[in-house]
């Protein structure tokens, strides 16, 4: 089985003033549209770029197939599980923005799996996803 692993640390939008997050937002975080559009793509380039520095020179046949797919949490305050799931989503929508797998429906992969770990410090928290791609078998 091939494995990609990628780490999103601090992502951060706006020029003035600078907002940043190191876990993405779920469902339960009230914000206007406009800015959670703007959080939505500082995801979406974060999951890029990760994946861009996970690969580097020889990045693999993309999308993915069928990759199984585990996103880590490691936070402070943990989440329950819905909030997990919320969160996810974004990144999971990056990964198929970037290319990286071609769609987010059950045919393409299987249900991703979630953990969270908890941190001691507000700089460890971090969102780690791993890819665990299938090789393709050899037929003689």
């Amino acid at each position: 089985m091939l494995d990609f692993r990628l780490s999103l640390g601090e992502v951060c939008f706006g020029d003035r003033n600078p907002r940043c997050r190191r876990i993405p937002h779920n469902q339960n975080a009230r914000m206007h549209w406009a800015e959670k559009n703007r959080w939505n793509q500082a995801w979406y380039d974060a999951v890029w770029w990760a994946w861009k520095e996970a690969t580097g020179k020889s990045p693999p046949k993309l999308p993915l197939h069928y990759p199984q797919i585990t996103y880590t949490f490691f936070q402070i305050r943990q989440m329950d599980f819905d909030g997990m799931w919320g969160a996810s989503k974004v990144l999971t929508d990056g990964l198929v923005r970037a290319g990286i797998i071609r769609n987010d429906s059950p045919a393409d992969i299987p249900q991703p799996l979630l953990r969270q770990s908890r941190v001691l410090h507000l700089r460890h928290e971090r969102v780690e996803i791993q890819l665990g791609v299938p090789e393709p078998s050899s037929s003689l």
